[in-house]
C-alpha cells in the first residue's frame, strides 16, 4: 500500500523533499539567521543598504539610496546600479515585518527553489523522466557560488533563477503555442537582465533563434516562437526597458555625482603580466571549483563532445542556443578576466551555458538512446554524482562560514580542493563580529539613529554603516590622512567618529576631534564631535585680495598671464608670516598650503616649502616639504605655545634656478570645542 502511494505521489513532492534535505545538509536553518559574512562583505552590505533605504526612506522605486552619504557633495546617498526591484520588495516587506536579514535570505532561497523547480520541469518534460529532472536541476544546487550567494543578498542568483523560469514558460509556449506563456517568458528574461546585465545571455541567444525562424519560416516543422510579430515586439520592448533603466541609472548617478557600481570591463589585456598570472592561477585552482566541482565539469565536457559528434541529429536552433551561450560565457570571461582573482559571483549567470548543455544532452539521450537514460546503472551513477557533489558543496559551505581560520583535513570531508582550504582559512575582515553588535551598543550610549557617523577603519562603501544602522561615511571616497577631508565631513554634519586602528587614534590632524570619547566597544572607540567646527581663513593667489598675513614675494606676474608668479634666481623668493588668532577654546589649528609649481630643477629637493613655528626665544617646530614640478598639497599642525608665537612659511630655492608658481591657496583650520 505504501509502495503504491509512493509511486502515485506527485514528482514535485519528491523534488521538494530532496531540496529540503539538501538544505538540511547545508545547515540552511543556521545560515539563514547569519549576518553578512566576510566573503564579499562589501557587495552584500551594498545590497542590504539599498533595501534598508527603501524600508525607512522612500516609497519611490526610482530613488535608490545607500547609507554612505557620498552623493550630492555629501548630502545624500542616492545612487543607482542594477534595477532595484528586489531591494524595493524587501524594503516593502520589512515595512510590515520590521527589518530582518533572515527574511531577505529566505526570499533568496525561495526564489532559488522556484528557479530550480522550473529547471526540474524543463528536464522532466524534455526527457519524460522525473528522476532526470530532479538529478539535473538539483545538481545546480550543489554549486558553491549558487549556494552561498543565493542567500547572500546579491541579485546574481535571483537573476539566474528568473531566467530559468523564463525558459520553462518558453518551453511551454513552444510546445503548446499559448501566447500568455510567451509574454511571461520574455518578461522573465527582461527582468533577469534588469537585475543583472549578464543574465541577458538567454535573451540574446533566443534573439538568434527568433532571427533564424524569421529568415527561414518554412524550414522547421515545430516552431519555438509561434507568433513572430508578437515575439519581435516583446523582444524589442524587453531590451528597450533594459536600456531605458540603465540610461536612467546613468542620468541619476550623474545628477547626484555618485555611483557605487563598477561600470567598466576588467579585461585580460588591461592588466600587467603579473596581475594576469595571479588571476589565471587563482581562476584555475579556485574560482572554477566555486562554480562546479571537477566531476560536474567532466560531465559537461562529455556532453559537449556528444553533442558535437551528433551535430546533424540535433536541431540547428538548439546548437545555436548552447553555442551562443557558450560563446557569450567565453567573451564575458575575456572581458572580465581579472574577476577570476576572487570574485566568484561574476560567474553565476554565465552558468546558464553548462546548464543548457546538460539539458540538451539528456534530451538527446532520451530521444536517441532511451535505453541508456532509463538504465539502472545510469541512474545509480547520476545519483552517486549528485550525492558526492552535495557532500562537496556542504564541505565548501563549512569552509566559507568558518571563523577560526584554522580548518584542516581533520575537520572536513575529503571532497575539497587544496586551494579552497588555503583561501577560506585566509578570508576575514577586521572586527567583523564586533560590528555585528555595535548598533545596539551605539543605542545604549545615546548615539542617535539619525546621527551621521564616520568609520575610519572601513574601506567598503556601506559595510560598517549597515552593521551599525547609521548613515554617514567610511574611508571610501575620502582621504582621511588630510585635514581637509575632515573639514568637509564636519561641514556635512558629522557627529561621531568611530575608529580602532592606532594610525587614526594617533593622527595629529584627528586628535583635536577626539577630545570627547563617549564609549568603547571591542577595539572600536567612539568620539563625539558635535559642536566642533572649523573656521577657515582662505588666501587665493589669483583673487587679488590682500592676504590676512605678511607676505613678501620677489615674484612677478608671468608674461603669458598663465601664472600669478614667475620667480628668478633668489634663494628665498617667497615668505608668508602667519599670525593666527587663537580662539579661547581652540582644540587645534592646521595650516594647509596647496597649489602648483613648474620648474626644471636637477634634484627633487632643490625647491623646498618650509613651515616653521617660532617663539620669542626658540624654534618650536620645522617641517620641510619638497616641491616637485606639479601640484602640491601640504598641511602642518600648529603647536600654539602661547602669546608671541609666530608661524612662518617660506620657499627655499637651493638651486637658484627660475621657476613659476601657477597657483597658491592657503587655509587655516581651527577646531573649536563648544
Amino acid at each position: 500500500m505504501v509502495r503504491a502511494w509512493l509511486k502515485k505521489a506527485n514528482p514535485v513532492i519528491w523534488f521538494t523533499l530532496a531540496f529540503l534535505l539538501m538544505c538540511c545538509a547545508y545547515e540552511m536553518g543556521r545560515v539563514l539567521n547569519l549576518r553578512p559574512e566576510a566573503h564579499h562583505f562589501w557587495r552584500q552590505t551594498d545590497c542590504l543598504s539599498l533595501a534598508w533605504n527603501y524600508y525607512d526612506t522612500t516609497w519611490n522605486l526610482f530613488e535608490p539610496a545607500m547609507h554612505s552619504q557620498l552623493a550630492d557633495g555629501g548630502e545624500t546617498g542616492k545612487s543607482a546600479g542594477e534595477f532595484p526591484l528586489l531591494y524595493y520588495v524587501i524594503g516593502m516587506i520589512w515595512r510590515i515585518t520590521g527589518p530582518s536579514e533572515m527574511i531577505y535570505r529566505s526570499v533568496g532561497l525561495l526564489l532559488h527553489f522556484l528557479g530550480t523547480l522550473a529547471l526540474f520541469n524543463i528536464v522532466r518534460r524534455a526527457t519524460r523522466s522525473a528522476f532526470w529532472g530532479g538529478a539535473i536541476s538539483l545538481l545546480l544546487f550543489t554549486s558553491p557560488a549558487i549556494l552561498y550567494f543565493g542567500v547572500a543578498f546579491l541579485t546574481d542568483v535571483p537573476a539566474l533563477d528568473i531566467s530559468l523560469i523564463g525558459w520553462w514558460f518558453l518551453l511551454r509556449h513552444s510546445t503548446e503555442g499559448i501566447k500568455k506563456h510567451l509574454i511571461i517568458a520574455i518578461s522573465c528574461f527582461a527582468l533577469a537582465m534588469l537585475l543583472k546585465v549578464t543574465a541577458g545571455m538567454s535573451l540574446i541567444a533566443l534573439l538568434g533563434v527568433l532571427f533564424i525562424e524569421t529568415l527561414f519560416p518554412k524550414a522547421f516543422d515545430r516552431r519555438v516562437f509561434h507568433q513572430l510579430g508578437l515575439s519581435w515586439m516583446l523582444f524589442a520592448a524587453g531590451l528597450g526597458l533594459v536600456f531605458a533603466w540603465y540610461a536612467y541609472a546613468d542620468h541619476y548617478n550623474e545628477l547626484h555625482h555618485f555611483r557605487y557600481t563598477f561600470n567598466d570591463t576588467w579585461s585580460y589585456w588591461s592588466r600587467t603580466p603579473e596581475e594576469r598570472e595571479a588571476a589565471t592561477e587563482l581562476g584555475w585552482r579556485f574560482i572554477v571549483f566555486q562554480v562546479f566541482d571537477t566531476s560536474v565539469w567532466i560531465l559537461v565536457l562529455a556532453a559537449i563532445v556528444a553533442l558535437l559528434l551528433n551535430f546533424r541529429r540535433i536541431d540547428l536552433r538548439a546548437h545555436a542556443v548552447w553555442g551562443a551561450l557558450l560563446i557569450g560565457s567565453v567573451l564575458f570571461t575575456a572581458l572580465w578576466y581579472m574577476a577570476l582573482n576572487g570574485h566568484d559571483y561574476y560567474w553565476i549567470n554565465p552558468m546558464i551555458a553548462p546548464i543548457a548543455i546538460l539539458v540538451l544532452f539528456v534530451w538527446w539521450l532520451g530521444r536517441d538512446h532511451p535505453d541508456i537514460l532509463g538504465s539502472r546503472w545510469a541512474k545509480w551513477a547520476m545519483s552517486a554524482l549528485l550525492l558526492y557533489n552535495v557532500a562537496y558543496a556542504s564541505t565548501n559551505e563549512r569552509m566559507r562560514y568558518n571563523e577560526s581560520g584554522r580548518m584542516d583535513h581533520t575537520n572536513l570531508l575529503p571532497t575539497y580542493h587544496e586551494r579552497e582550504l588555503l583561501w577560506w582559512n585566509g578570508t576575514g575582515w577586521y572586527d567583523l563580529k564586533t560590528l555585528y553588535e555595535i548598533g545596539p551598543y551605539l543605542d545604549s550610549i545615546g548615539v542617535e539613529k539619525q546621527a551621521r557617523v564616520l568609520f575610519c577603519d572601513d574601506e567598503s562603501i556601506n559595510g560598517a554603516l549597515v552593521m551599525a544602522g547609521r548613515r554617514g561615511w567610511t574611508s571610501f571616497g575620502h582621504d582621511l590622512r588630510k585635514a581637509s577631508s575632515l573639514d568637509h565631513l564636519l561641514d556635512k554634519g558629522l557627529a561621531y567618529i568611530i575608529a580602532s586602528d592606532p594610525k587614526w587614534l594617533n593622527a595629529p590632524h584627528l586628535q583635536p576631534l577626539m577630545t570627547k570619547p563617549i564609549g568603547q566597544f571591542g577595539n572600536f572607540r567612539i568620539f563625539d564631535v558635535r559642536g566642533l567646527h572649523s573656521l577657515t581663513t582662505v588666501f587665493k593667489s589669483w583673487s587679488g585680495a590682500d592676504p590676512p598675513f605678511k607676505l613678501r614675494s620677489t615674484g612677478e606676474a608671468c608674461s603669458d598671464n598663465g601664472s600669478p608668479w614667475c620667480f628668478g634666481s633668489q634663494q628665498y623668493p617667497l615668505e608668508m608670516k602667519l599670525l593666527p588668532a587663537v580662539p579661547l577654546h581652540s582644540e587645534g589649528t592646521f595650516v594647509r598650503l596647496h597649489g602648483r609649481v613648474t620648474h626644471e630643477m636637477p634634484s627633487s629637493d632643490d625647491l623646498q616649502l618650509i613651515i616653521a613655528e617660532d617663539s620669542a626665544e626658540i624654534n618650536l617646530s620645522r617641517t620641510v616639504f619638497f616641491l616637485t614640478s606639479g601640484p602640491f598639497d601640504v598641511q602642518h599642525p600648529l603647536l600654539h605655545s602661547g602669546q608671541g608665537t609666530s608661524t612662518l612659511a617660506y620657499v627655499w630655492n637651493r638651486s637658484n634656478l627660475p621657476f613659476r608658481m601657477d597657483s597658491l591657496d592657503l587655509n587655516m583650520h581651527q577646531y573649536m570645542a563648544p
